[in-house]
């Protein structure tokens, strides 16, 4: 962890205040740790970055998001406009996948048009919060999210796995990335998009697959009631047919008779063993 230690400076033999970071290298100060950490990850993915600690240090960002989005307002950023990384308790090195996360937001290596829109649909979703989820902004939002969040993170996951290592991560602790291109993060945002749209809509959905299901149970009522005089008769003559000690050719054909029965009273809605258990 980073943190201020008294070493003996060689120039002056005397004992002075350096910043070790994480790596282990000590550094004049904070900033000059933070200035090499930028050097690096600008060789390493060809990235300018200007990271910040957003709790110490002001930005429009910070001040802005939160009223926007009381769920991610505060979370870890990149700001492509001026290329400022905000991580929480910055610690140059601390956080190697991290810090490749968010400088692939700044990249245009495998960038889409999502990189434009990578948090619009967390956007409206916490506008849509603050308004009380109005249908048309949840779904919108859901659908965002789904779509452009959940494609920007993907492709920060793939940066942060490909670079992560090089900037002193642990290989075995890389985001994973599946065969499609895809990310925890970016399935979780899926999830989350069409959890939205699913809530918002069940209100309107909802009653019209009842109106839907009502409706097709009244069309086949008519053909179970014609189902079910068969199926008696066929299940009273297979429970006298199966007292015996063998499976004679009657007892078969009953059987099949009620298997074959049994498809087309549930293809109408029934369900074959509640009602053949009623009597």
């Amino acid at each position: 962890m980073g943190a201020n230690v008294t070493r003996v400076d060689p120039k002056t033999g005397k004992n002075r205040t350096y910043y070790k970071a994480d790596d282990g290298k000590l550094y004049n100060d904070y900033n000059s740790a933070v200035d090499a950490r930028e050097k690096k990850i600008k060789n390493i993915m060809g990235v300018n970055s200007n990271f910040i600690d957003p709790n110490k240090e002001k930005s429009a960002v910070r001040s802005i998001a939160p009223l926007v989005s009381g769920e991610w307002g505060n979370a870890n950023y990149a700001n492509p406009l001026n290329n400022t990384i905000g991580i929480n308790d910055y610690q140059p090195g601390r956080r190697p996948y991290l810090e490749a996360h968010e400088a692939g937001h700044l990249s245009w290596e495998q960038a889409s048009p999502a990189k434009l829109l990578g948090v619009s649909g967390r956007a409206v979703t916490g506008i849509s919060d603050r308004l009380g989820n109005p249908v048309p902004l949840e779904v919108i939002g859901g659908a965002l999210t789904r779509t452009f969040d959940a494609s920007e993170e993907d492709r920060a996951e793939r940066l942060s796995a490909k670079y992560g290592p090089a900037l002193g991560g642990d290989p075995s602790m890389a985001p994973v990335i599946d065969s499609q291109g895809r990310s925890g993060y970016g399935n979780n945002l899926r999830k989350a998009g069409d959890e939205r749209i699913t809530k918002a809509i069940a209100p309107i959905v909802d009653p019209i697959k009842a109106a839907i299901g009502w409706t097709k149970n009244q069309i086949n009522a008519p053909q179970r009631s014609d189902l079910e005089n068969s199926i008696r008769q066929s299940t009273n003559e297979f429970r006298k047919l199966s007292l015996g000690d063998t499976v004679s050719p009657e007892l078969k054909s009953v059987s099949d008779r009620l298997d074959g029965l049994k498809k087309k009273y549930e293809k109408a809605g029934g369900d074959f063993y509640d009602f053949v258990g009623s009597f």
